[in-house]
């Protein structure tokens, strides 16, 4: 059974105890982070109080972090994020805070009820959360456990509230204090936990980001893009599965794709810099805009390549494959860099693949082989597979968002695992050498 660093028992129920001025009355909710209890003051207002779990062998450390990033987040004063009233410790071993008693559900029981929203349902739900993330992160603070059931929909008419900061980590902690939660320590939700909260690596804004990409394909799908595996089946995923898309399950177009697949991109300089980028982003996916996608049928066609990073070989020995990820990564980095200098532009990414494309006609020196050979990284662990494909393309930002070009599922061959070079009719007709 487990214990705190001071031998007490973790599922202990503390309802009918003293909690500084506070009297637990009964729990409202558990989680991996604690317990949550409906309490009262001497004055009869109640509260949200929850007693955080104490990680083995922390002790002090943890309530020194605790104390000093809870003190920042009563500072942070937010109609979307959750009043936290005060805090405290009881027994000196219980690290616990209390927050305004909020009366409504969370995203989570939301999603239960009505399976999947709309992408216009979801911009309501996303643009308060992304109020209330960009406040914490212009506090320096990353809240990292963003997930629906820390989202509370309370009131009549409805308000959005970001709950459970109990996790949440000082971006620049002050100078000279400890950094107790940084380099090292798992935190988070397997859930929609991004791949350098599972690697234990310094996080900042874009570990956000990459939780907003995990629960806005929630709420467009009515489920998690990995579900349905094991703890370390799912971190397997975060790390190393190319993110699904969401128009796979759901009536999403290619620009909303783009938006959650770039949310979802395993290393952090490859997602949207900040929460609010990924909102204008949304907004224009949704709205589009006019002056820059033509929907007309008459679209000129473009050559598209799609770039995958494979695996050559697996080494059943080696347990530690972090490295085939890097690996996997930086041959996509090299190919995105050649194919500049090569004239496209790459129009979207998709975990350990990518997709470029240059107007027609190509030049005439370029064939599939000389591509192939051109964009191959060095002898190693990974190669390359290409398809090229001629199409219509609609793009905004330097996006793809709609065209013939955006259906991969019609163009791009499923199931092919080995590296080499396909060619279709369409791209042969303008590629006479391939």
């Amino acid at each position: 059974m487990a214990t705190t660093a001071y031998g007490e028992r973790l599922d202990a129920d503390l309802s009918g105890i003293q909690a500084g001025p506070y009297f637990l009355e009964k729990i409202l909710g558990r989680g991996g982070g604690g317990t949550v209890y409906q309490a009262v003051d001497a004055s009869g207002v109640r509260y949200a109080l929850k007693v955080l779990r104490p990680q083995a062998g922390s002790g002090a450390e943890l309530l020194l972090r605790f104390s000093r990033e809870i003190q920042t987040l009563r500072e942070l004063q937010h109609p979307n994020i959750v009043r936290i009233v005060d805090s405290g410790t009881i027994a000196n071993s219980w690290p616990f805070f209390a927050m305004e008693l909020l009366d409504g559900c969370t995203l989570r029981d939301l999603l239960k009820r009505h399976q999947r929203l709309s992408v216009e349902e979801c911009l309501e739900v996303l643009q308060p959360i992304v109020s209330a993330l960009s406040a914490a992160h212009a506090d320096g603070i990353v809240h990292r456990d963003l997930k629906a059931s820390n989202v509370f929909v309370s009131g009549d008419p409805p308000v959005i509230k970001l709950i459970d900061f109990g996790v949440a980590k000082l971006i620049q902690p002050d100078e000279g204090a400890l950094n107790l939660t940084t380099y090292g320590t798992q935190i988070g939700t397997i859930d929609s936990m991004s791949p350098e909260q599972i690697r234990c690596e310094p996080v900042d804004e874009r570990t956000d980001v990459y939780a907003l990409g995990v629960l806005m394909y929630q709420m467009l799908t009515g489920h998690l893009p990995y579900h349905g595996m094991t703890p370390e089946e799912l971190m397997q995923a975060h790390l190393y599965e190319p993110p699904p898309r969401p128009s796979w399950v759901a009536p999403v177009s290619p620009a909303v794709d783009a938006v959650v697949l770039r949310c979802l991109q395993k290393r952090p300089t490859h997602r949207y810099e900040s929460a609010m980028a990924v909102l204008r982003a949304l907004l224009e996916a949704v709205d589009g805009n006019p002056g820059s996608v033509s929907a007309s049928t008459g679209d000129p066609a473009s050559l598209g390549l799609y770039v995958e990073a494979v695996e050559l070989a697996e080494d059943e020995g080696d347990e530690d494959d972090g490295w085939i990820e890097d690996a996997l990564l930086d041959a996509l980095d090299n190919a995105r860099n050649t194919l500049a200098d090569l004239g496209f532009s790459v129009v979207l990414e998709l975990g350990n693949s990518l997709v470029a494309m240059m107007p027609l006609p190509a030049p005439e020196t370029m064939t599939a082989d000389g591509l192939l050979r051109v964009l191959a990284p060095p002898e190693g662990p990974v190669g390359l597979r290409l398809v090229l494909h001629a199409a219509t393309a609609q793009c905004e930002q330097g996006q793809l968002v709609g065209g013939a070009l955006a259906d991969l599922h019609a163009w791009v061959p499923r199931g092919a695992s080995l590296p080499g070079v396909h060619v279709t009719d369409e791209a042969r007709a303008w590629l006479p050498q391939a």
